[in-house]
């Protein structure tokens, strides 16, 4: 007689066979096949373990607004990831501290980065 796990996967005994056997193979592969980390039918994916895409902006980059005090950057984001769908993260990469520059959405993965010094090389990271 197969035990039930916590997750609902059937984990068969020793000796099962038969219906009773692929009864239970029927039911686990249907629950992988509808699987989704939701914390019921498998344990949660933690942020920490998914893949970030991520592109650092370089210092050469920068065009100087009309005033001079403002610099910019226009951006297209990595394949696969869209604005209206990600966080976006800055660090200066030259000390790891987290910035707060002005971002213009420009398209679907696109937009324009603003920031008071053009000597920055910025890593943007997307969660």
């Amino acid at each position: 007689m197969s035990t039930t796990l916590s997750k609902g996967y059937k984990l068969p005994a020793d000796g099962d066979r038969g219906s009773t056997f692929y009864n239970d193979l029927e039911a686990n592969i249907t629950l992988v096949n509808s699987h989704d980390h939701d914390g019921t039918d498998g344990e949660r994916i933690h942020v920490k373990n998914l893949t970030k895409g991520a592109q650092t902006l370089l210092a050469a980059g920068w065009s100087a607004d009309a005033g001079g005090s403002t610099y910019t950057q226009s951006v297209t984001m990595p394949t696969g990831y869209l604005f209206d769908e990600v966080d976006i993260r800055f660090k200066n990469t030259a000390n790891g501290n987290i910035l707060y520059p002005t971002v213009t959405k420009t398209g679907a993965s696109a937009y324009t980065i603003s920031v008071n010094d053009n000597t920055l090389e910025i890593l943007c990271t997307y969660v």
